[in-house]
C-alpha cells in the first residue's frame, strides 16, 4: 500500500498564511529519507509517486521531477527504485 496524501497543520499561522494566499494545505503521498554514512554529508529527501493529484501542486513546493519515482508491484508488494547517494563530508 502506497502512503497517502496528508494536510499541513491548518491552525495557527501557517493556516493563517495558507487562507491568505489562497492556497490548499495538501501534501502529495511520499516517503521521507534521512541517510547518513561515516565521512558523508547527511541526506534528507523524499520521493513521491506518479498520478498524485498533488503532484503539480504541493502546497510547500517540495516536488521536483527527479524525486517522483513509478512503482511496480512484485508479487504481494509494491517496489519503487530510488538512487541514493550521499556526497562526502567537507
Amino acid at each position: 500500500m502506497l502512503p497517502k496524501p496528508y494536510t499541513v497543520p491548518t491552525e495557527g499561522p501557517v493556516g493563517r498564511y495558507l487562507a491568505a494566499v489562497g492556497q490548499h494545505p495538501w501534501r502529495p503521498a511520499h516517503i521521507h529519507f534521512k541517510v547518513t554514512a561515516p565521512g558523508h554529508r547527511t541526506l534528507v529527501t523524499q520521493v513521491f509517486f506518479p498520478d498524485d493529484p498533488y503532484l503539480e501542486n504541493d502546497t510547500i513546493g517540495a516536488v521536483k521531477a527527479a524525486l517522483v519515482r513509478p512503482v511496480e508491484r512484485e508479487g504481494d508488494h509494491l517496489t519503487c527504485s530510488f538512487d541514493i547517494v550521499l556526497a562526502p563530508a567537507a
